[in-house]
């Protein structure tokens, strides 16, 4: 999709007779998948969706430098399965209960044996799966299996919540909106007077180039976009009571006040929670501290690192512009990041934030200031970054 177009195979969609439904009564009528003439319908299957690439003719720029492609899913009896494997994630319990954007790769998506298990040894309810959904996972696995095996060149998958009605009144708006980034669309009503101008600082804070020794630098997955919806959001909660910030704030992307947009990815919720937790101190409840840990499990260290990072510049910004007003005239901090090599016992690398405060205002909150780039260094330290993806930071107030 470009500028609100989209890109769609000369031949429009292809429909195959493959549901979780259709697939779990031919099933059931040809003596249950392990019967002769279910190997057959595998067989049939699996010529019909290689058939199916073939004729959608899938443009070179989706596919990666090893001619590999990401599948997105939707369909009940998809998002039954994308449930099953939420419910055995790594994380667990798994803290976030929206399947729209859940993603996994191949081998999670394909390990139908291990579901299949579950599903028989246990009597509980899987959230998520309904009972009817539940009695066609084994069709859904066959399913999952055969496509799996049918197109190879699959990396990895996404679950959507959206089906045709969403598709086809997408169609129908304006290009104009269709182009908008649902995550800044939504953060949108929550932006403060001076957004453009929080943003910019925001964006100041990061390095614009790779660090000299081991070429570090922030995760792909911290968009413009994505920092445009934290610079909207740095208020959103500034009407709660103080000790609650922080937590309203860390289950603002799953139960919150972004629970129902669309669209968004896994990584998008947890690293505008954990960024918006440190905006506002981080301090929680013991019950939340454990659902923060689950949150930061489902990202790499390393964007985790950048997530609380951001946070805590967001909490400089914060306390300089409380009202989220930054005045036309007289500004107050700017803000510039960048990489130094240092020696100590050996070269490392250093990400060097400088701090500029206007003279003519710095009487009021230069100790904000200070005290805010002192919570950005500890991030730096050994225990902090060490195991975290982090690096050494040096906050420099500059006169």
């Amino acid at each position: 999709r470009e500028d609100g177009v989209v890109s769609m195979s000369p031949r429009g969609a292809l429909s195959l007779p493959y549901g979780a439904a259709a697939l779990k009564a031919r099933l059931e009528g040809e003596g249950g998948k392990k019967g002769k003439r279910a190997g057959a319908l595998r067989e049939e299957m699996k010529g019909e969706f290689r058939r199916a690439y073939h004729q959608l003719d899938i443009p070179a720029f989706l596919t990666d430098a090893n001619g590999r492609l990401d599948l997105y899913l939707s369909g009940g009896g998809f998002r039954g399965w994308g449930y099953m494997l939420m419910s055995r994630a790594r994380v667990d319990p798994y803290p976030i209960p929206i399947i729209n954007g859940y993603k996994g790769n191949k081998e999670e998506f394909r390990d139908t044996g291990s579901v299949m298990s579950a599903v028989s040894e246990s009597d509980a309810k899987v959230f998520g799966v309904s009972k009817r959904r539940a009695s066609q996972i084994p069709a859904v696995a066959v399913l999952v299996d055969v496509l799996t095996e049918a197109l190879p060149m699959i990396k990895g998958i996404q679950f959507c919540q959206g089906g045709v009605r969403e598709g086809f009144l997408f169609d129908k708006l304006p290009a104009e909106i269709r182009a908008q980034d649902p995550l800044v669309v939504a953060t949108s009503p929550f932006a403060p007077t001076s957004s453009d101008s929080i943003i910019d600082l925001l964006q100041s804070a990061l390095p614009k180039t790779s660090s000299p020794i081991a070429s570090s630098q922030p995760p792909e997955s911290f968009s413009p976009n994505l920092l445009h919806a934290l610079g909207n959001l740095l208020f959103a909660h500034s009407r709660n009571p103080k000790e609650t910030r922080s937590a309203a704030a860390l289950h603002s992307t799953t139960t919150g006040i972004l629970a129902s947009v669309n669209s968004l990815t896994h990584t998008d919720r947890v690293l505008l929670a954990l960024a918006l937790t440190e905006r506002w101190a981080g301090d929680l409840a013991p019950a939340d501290e454990k659902f923060r840990e689950r949150l930061r499990h489902c990202v790499t260290a390393k964007e985790g690192w950048w997530a609380r990072y951001l946070g805590r510049v967001a909490a400089m910004i914060g306390d300089v512009y409380a009202s989220g007003v930054v005045p036309e005239t007289g500004w107050r901090i700017r803000l510039a990041a960048g990489w130094e090599a240092v020696a100590k016992k050996e070269q490392r690398d250093l990400l060097a934030v400088q701090v500029w405060c206007n003279e003519a205002e710095a009487t009021v909150f230069r100790e904000a200031v200070q005290e805010a780039g002192e919570q950005i260094e500890k991030l730096g330290k050994k225990k902090q970054r060490e195991g975290a993806g982090g690096e050494r930071v040096e906050v420099r107030m500059v006169s």
